[in-house]
């Protein structure tokens, strides 16, 4: 969620990933999946592990943690101001590293929200 002690203050919840609770062990997951058995194509899924690992670097540059896998496969936002600066973040990160996987900038972001 919002990484805050008190439930009233959250501005956004998600399940959590029951396999991986970091972010950077995930990106190592990805990097090898984009290579595997169901890749798209070999120069497209060389871009997306690019994309991947610049914004992991990137994330790490800045200080970020790693901590906080999601399942976003259900997000859910309050309808307030908080609620909407996370969406427009999270969306900024996705459109800026397009790799396709949003389980990765979703905690940066909440850390982001919460520095």
């Amino acid at each position: 969620g919002g990484y805050s002690s008190s439930a009233a203050s959250y501005f956004v919840a998600v399940s959590e990933n029951h396999v991986r609770d970091n972010v950077f062990d995930e990106a190592d997951k990805l990097a090898k999946m984009f290579h595997g058995p169901l890749h798209i194509n070999a120069t497209y899924d060389d871009q997306r592990e690019a994309w991947l690992r610049a914004t992991v670097e990137r994330y790490k540059a800045e200080g970020f943690h790693g901590r906080g896998l999601p399942d976003t496969g259900l997000f859910l936002r309050r309808h307030n101001a908080a609620g909407a600066t996370f969406s427009a973040l999270w969306a900024h990160e996705l459109l800026a590293s397009p790799f396709g996987r949003d389980q990765i900038s979703y905690p940066y972001v909440a850390w982001l929200m919460t520095r």
